[in-house]
Formats: C-alpha cells, sequence, structure tokens
C-alpha cells in the first residue's frame, strides 16, 4: 500500500503546530526479549496462513522469488505486527506489513504491495481503489475549470453523481470491516465526501457567475 499524505489544511497545520513528542524510556534487553517471546506466543490462525500461502502463490505466478526461509521469517514479523496491535492471535491484515519484506528488487515491490494488498486486505484495497478513482475524477474536472466553463459544469455534474456512488459504496465496505480495514474505509470516506463538498461549491459558485 502506497504511502498517502495529508491533503487537509488543517491536518498539517495540526502537526506543525504539535509540540515534540516526548523521549521514550529505551527498552532493556531484559524487556526486549520478553516481548519477543511474547510475539512468539501470539497464534497464527488459519485465515492468515492460507493468507499467507496465497500470496506465495501469487508471487510466483509474478515471478517474484521468495525463499522458504523468508517466507518462515515473514512469520515472525506478522506474529509481531499483531502482538504490538495488542492481539493474541494474528488476523489476515497483519500480512499486511510484509509489502516491504518480500521484495529484493525495487521494481518487485508495487507488484508485492498490489498482491499483498489484494489478499491479506482487499476491503481496504477496494477503498484504496475507489479513492484513486474518485481523485482521478476531481482532477480531470478540475483541468476543464479555466478552459472550457459548459464542458466543466457537465463533467462536474457527472463527477458529483460519482462520488455520492463512491461515497455509498464505502458505506457498504465499512459495514463488513475489520478494524484497521475500518480506519482505511473511513478515511477514503472522508476524503471523498471533502472531494464532493468542495466540487458543489465550486459549482454553485460557478453558475452564478455572468
Amino acid at each position: 500500500m502506497r504511502q498517502q499524505y495529508l491533503l487537509r489544511p488543517t491536518n498539517f497545520r495540526a502537526i506543525l503546530t504539535a509540540p515534540d513528542p516526548a523521549t521514550s524510556v529505551a527498552l532493556s534487553m531484559a524487556d526486549l526479549r520478553a516481548a519477543q517471546a511474547d510475539a512468539r506466543s501470539v497464534a497464527l490462525s488459519d485465515a492468515t496462513i492460507d493468507a499467507l500461502i496465497a500470496i506465495r502463490d501469487a508471487c510466483r505466478t509474478e515471478g517474484i522469488a521468495v525463499s522458504d526461509r523468508r517466507w518462515k521469517k515473514a512469520l515472525k514479523i506478522v506474529q509481531a505486527s499483531a502482538y504490538l496491535a495488542g492481539q493474541a492471535s494474528t488476523t489476515p491484515e497483519d500480512l499486511l506489513i510484509l509489502t516491504n519484506s518480500l521484495w529484493r528488487e525495487p521494481k518487485e515491490r508495487g507488484k508485492v504491495a498490489h498482491l499483498v494488498g489484494q489478499l491479506a486486505d482487499p476491503l481496504s484495497a477496494k477503498a484504496a481503489e475507489i479513492l484513486d478513482a474518485a481523485r482521478e475524477t476531481a482532477a480531470r474536472v478540475a483541468a476543464l475549470h479555466s478552459s472550457d466553463r459548459k464542458a466543466y459544469i457537465a463533467e462536474a455534474a457527472q463527477a458529483l453523481d460519482e462520488f455520492r456512488a463512491q461515497e455509498k459504496k464505502l458505506g457498504e465496505l465499512g459495514r463488513g470491516a475489520g478494524p484497521r480495514a475500518a480506519q482505511t474505509v473511513s478515511d477514503a470516506q472522508q476524503e471523498i465526501t471533502q472531494l464532493h463538498t468542495e466540487l458543489a461549491r465550486a459549482v454553485s459558485a460557478g453558475l452564478h457567475l455572468r
């Protein structure tokens, strides 16, 4: 899953003006070993193993070679992810951490991210798809704003319909999502709602221009 930056000025302002976090206390070696032992005790669910096998098969199909030893080590990373999230058992969503653990060449990262996202957390992957489509629509309409007013109004009207449909679809996805996926879906829904609101205001203002 690719990194997303904060788009809203208010969110960015909050980061700029927030106080620096306090320095955390370093873990002792004893604490670190205890945490490692606790992480190893996290149960590996059947759903997680099934999803990992599906990812391995998909990687092979795409020509991405991952050794059996690395797959074994990957499970420890997945257990650690679940442990840090306070879980007693892994879920397929914990496999998302493997996005940066399975590729060898930088050119493989995009493929790995796509495969892991689709197979480990399909709801979040679908939400990202919907959000990307909304962003593309917004960019397409914005490009017409200063060049063709009539075409802009027509495209904007269609875009508003698309945004409404996308918001509804995300709402449906959110009802069947786990905690992590639900947050991803909610974030996507908020951004599309913002795009919807901003475009509606621009169209309303444009219709009153003479």
